[in-house]
């Protein structure tokens, strides 16, 4: 962990990648969130170095319906807003269906939105 907060405070986009699990981030990654919990407390006494981060996500889903990311993105938000940085859903890539043939289908399109979020980052 010390590892993911150093890399953390020395950056000026954090980007999150995963598979999107009942509408939630997977377990493992939301224990290292909740692991942040000493860069909150820090940030809280005025010991951290406010950088006015931005968070980006690639989120994959193998099911598509109404609201499916809103819990994941609320998640993101808040970590960010917590670290005194933003989570900007606009930016990042909500990638649902996958399970499907129109879902594959469109795995194309998905690549050149990723190439174009990465390009303007």
């Amino acid at each position: 962990m010390s590892l993911i907060i150093e890399s953390v405070l020395s950056s000026d986009v954090i980007t999150f990648s995963f598979p999107l699990y009942f509408s939630s981030i997977p377990g493992p990654m939301k224990t290292m969130i909740d692991r942040f919990q000493v860069l909150w407390e820090a940030s809280r006494r005025g010991e951290y170095p406010v950088k006015d981060q931005r968070g980006l996500a690639f989120v994959t889903a193998g099911s598509e319906y109404s609201g499916m990311f809103a819990p994941s993105t609320t998640i993101l938000r808040h970590l960010m807003n917590s670290l005194g940085g933003s989570f900007c859903v606009d930016e990042s890539i909500l990638c649902p269906g996958l399970d499907t043939d129109k879902g594959l289908a469109s795995y194309r399109k998905i690549l050149e939105d990723v190439k174009k979020v990465f390009e303007k980052n």
